[in-house]
C-alpha cells in the first residue's frame, strides 16, 4: 500500500556498518503523525540525492510504501519532492 503524505524535514542521519554499506535514518514530522522515522539506504541514489539538498524544517510531500515483514508492517519512503522537484 501506498500513500503521500505533507511532512518538515527535520534531518538525517548516517551509519556506517561493519561492511561498508550505509543506511541513512530520516526524520520527518506532521501536526498529524508527530515524528516519523524512515531507513533509507545508500543504493536510493536519486531519494538520497534530494534528501541531503534538504534543510532543517524544508515542506516536502512524500510517498511512503507499508509492506508486510515479520508479522507486523515496515514504512518505506518511495519519493519526496520538495519545490516541484521530484525523486
Amino acid at each position: 500500500m501506498t500513500f503521500e503524505k505533507k511532512m518538515l524535514y527535520l534531518g538525517m542521519q548516517e551509519l556506517t556498518f561493519q561492511d561498508g554499506k550505509k543506511m541513512y535514518t530520516v526524520e520527518l514530522f506532521s501536526q498529524d503523525e508527530g515524528s516519523v522515522k524512515v531507513n533509507v539506504m545508500q543504493d536510493q541514489l536519486e531519494l538520497l540525492a534530494v534528501l541531503m539538498g534538504l534543510s532543517f524544517g524544508n515542506a516536502v510531500t512524500v510517498v511512503f510504501r507499508l509492506r508486510a515483514f515479520d508479522k507486523a508492517y515496515k514504512l518505506g519512503m518511495v519519493s519526496v519532492v520538495k519545490d516541484g522537484k521530484a525523486a
